[in-house]
């Protein structure tokens, strides 16, 4: 008996997270070597699933979303190893993935060190400078 379309698409969904999860743990040095085969397996899949005859849309729907999502994780990875080839550092929120926030912002603006908002929030000398900065104003 074939697998179902659910069956096949769930795990596509399984192998997108530990390919994320492997990904993540080669760029903390725990993993030596990229996870080539892997991804690979996993565009193999994606042909595969493409050339067949999906009936229902839903299922279209759901194919074409897991795809997008593994396509913006690949694009993510890639830029992260040319940073990593190239000797830079992203920083730490773009390194994740995700955006810096206003507070990140308002806590490099006031000449923070900490490396979190919320640590800023709770820094003696940021604070005695932010509030030094307003009372002059």
């Amino acid at each position: 008996m074939l697998p179902t379309i659910e069956y096949e698409l769930n795990e596509v969904e399984r192998q997108i997270s530990h390919l994320r999860i492997d990904f993540e743990r080669f760029f903390s040095g725990e993993l030596k070597l990229m996870p080539v085969q892997a991804r690979r397996r996993l565009e193999n899949v994606f042909r595969r699933l493409w050339g067949m005859e999906i009936e229902r849309a839903a299922d279209r729907f759901r194919l074409q979303a897991l795809q997008d999502r593994c396509t913006s994780m690949s694009e993510l990875w890639d830029k992260k190893l040319r940073a990593r080839e190239e000797g830079r550092r992203l920083p730490p929120r773009e390194a994740l993935g995700r955006a810096a926030t206003p507070s990140d912002a308002a806590a490099t603006r006031s000449g923070c060190s900490s490396s979190t908002a919320a640590r800023c929030v709770l820094c003696c000398a940021c604070s005695s400078r932010t509030a030094s900065r307003t009372s002059s104003r």
